[in-house]
């Protein structure tokens, strides 16, 4: 899956001579590399066809970000706040961890994903290749891991879910990997079970559930 090539087509640009402020070169830069990501993969992609796409000079894409690779993980940094955010008051709250309440987050989570699926998919095959990149990736989801980890211990200690013998990090930490590989299928292979933003949702919020509180619904 993770060779899925998306096809060719002409990369957008803007005419020659015509570059862009200062002040706006970095959001144009950004902006830039998204779209170019819907019809190149990151690894083909290169930085003359952005600062060409974008309309700025290449000593000006050097004064905000080190490689192709810093813009996607600018991009990425500011999605996976968001969904961070997003799940912090379940992490830290003592909502139920159920299928109905779960698939409000999982929920919110696949829409802003779905929203930038050529990302999503830059972002998990940059991973195995550029270091900044892989930090940032393995970082957050050592940081999801961490925060619900810390949500079923405090769940088994209260007696909101039954004792376990697993390590609850462990669990955790498989946990958010396989929902990361679940975006990441449904990303990139739209046409798969996956490829919905409802299927996603409720196939996430359904296996957490089960996973900690094993039970035909979750319950």
């Amino acid at each position: 899956m993770e060779g899925a090539i998306r096809p060719r087509a002409e990369v957008p640009g803007r005419p020659r001579g015509r570059r862009r402020p200062v002040p706006r070169s970095r959001t144009a830069i950004l902006e830039t590399v998204e779209e170019l990501l819907r019809v190149r993969r990151l690894d083909e992609l290169t930085v003359a066809e952005i600062v060409e796409a974008a309309g700025v000079s290449r000593a000006t894409f050097y004064t905000h970000f080190d490689s192709k690779f810093s813009v996607v993980a600018a991009l990425v940094r500011d999605i996976v706040n968001g969904v961070y955010e997003n799940w912090r008051r379940w992490f830290e709250g003592d909502e139920p961890a159920d299928e109905p309440t779960l698939r409000r987050y999982t929920d919110e989570s696949v829409r802003r994903w779905h929203d930038h699926p050529a990302l999503l998919a830059a972002t998990v095959e940059g991973w195995h290749t550029d270091p900044e990149i892989h930090d940032l990736w393995q970082r957050t989801l050592d940081n999801f891991s961490a925060a619900l980890a810390a949500r079923i211990e405090r769940d088994r200690a209260a007696g909101r879910q039954p004792a376990d013998d697993m390590d609850a990090l462990a669990l955790a930490t498989g946990l958010c990997w396989m929902a990361e590989r679940a975006l990441y299928i449904a990303a990139s292979s739209p046409e798969s079970v996956l490829g919905s933003e409802e299927a996603l949702a409720t196939t996430w919020a359904a296996i957490w559930a089960r996973a900690m509180r094993p039970g035909p619904s979750g319950g």
